[in-house]
């Protein structure tokens, strides 16, 4: 799945558990001055609507809090998909290079990025070996 999708995904579901907080609190709300529909008090009524606005902060800051941290932790294990096939194959052609020979074909898992890369390197080595028996031949 691309990167933005998930995203969008992720903003999707952000957006609809606020939505979500927001109904439960204001039927919670709702409910509490119904009881009162005798007694219509601006006092008590303020004092309802304050009462909600910090449930809401509350919810809200812990739905913020969750949906950060997933991201975070997302782009923790994105970000290795992408760097973990160009520290192996660095690490692969440095090991090669300094034994002074050719590397062998390399293979990422199948969750990182890059994967024409390693097949380009692969072709490249088969390439290698077979011009290799042909280029030591004494003229």
């Amino acid at each position: 799945m691309k990167l933005a999708s998930v995203f969008l995904l992720w903003f999707i579901v952000f957006i609809a558990s606020f939505l979500l907080l927001f109904a439960i609190n204001f039927s919670m709300a709702s409910s509490r001055t119904q009881e009162l529909s005798m007694v219509h008090d601006r006092l008590l009524t303020n004092a309802i609507l304050v009462d909600q606005t910090k449930n809401l902060a509350f919810y809200y800051g812990i739905a913020s809090l969750v949906y950060f941290v997933l991201v975070w932790i997302y782009m923790l294990v994105y970000s290795h998909r992408l760097t973990g096939p160009v520290f192996k194959l660095t690490h692969h052609l440095d090991r090669a290079t300094k034994a002074g020979e050719i590397p062998k074909p390399i293979k990422f898992r199948k969750s990182d990025a890059f994967h024409e890369l390693a097949e380009s390197f692969n072709h490249f080595v088969v390439m290698l070996e077979k011009e290799r028996p042909t280029s030591s031949k004494p003229k």
